[in-house]
């Protein structure tokens, strides 16, 4: 399968070289192959084909999710000037 290239355009949008706009990755995805396609494990971050957009997505819930348990341990809990 020949890699294809598709640049973001405006946050959260993808351009294809001929100029169509999409909102998605699945958008972008049916614009290439003209078929209902899940474009979180179409489009593929690597020429190798190993690993998918879904998976970069995990990797960013994963690490907010990790900054939201860091920020809540470093959380004291001294609440007492809060009733002054």
């Amino acid at each position: 399968m020949q890699m294809r290239k598709f640049p973001r355009h405006v946050e959260g949008t993808l351009r294809h070289r001929d100029g169509e706009i999409f909102e998605s990755p699945s958008g972008a995805a049916r614009g290439v192959t003209g078929s209902s396609v899940n474009g979180w494990s179409f489009w593929k971050l690597d020429t190798a084909g190993n690993r998918g957009l879904n998976s970069l997505f995990n990797d960013y819930v994963d690490q907010t999710a990790a900054d939201v348990d860091e920020d809540a341990s470093e959380d004291d809990g001294d609440d007492e000037d809060d009733d002054a």
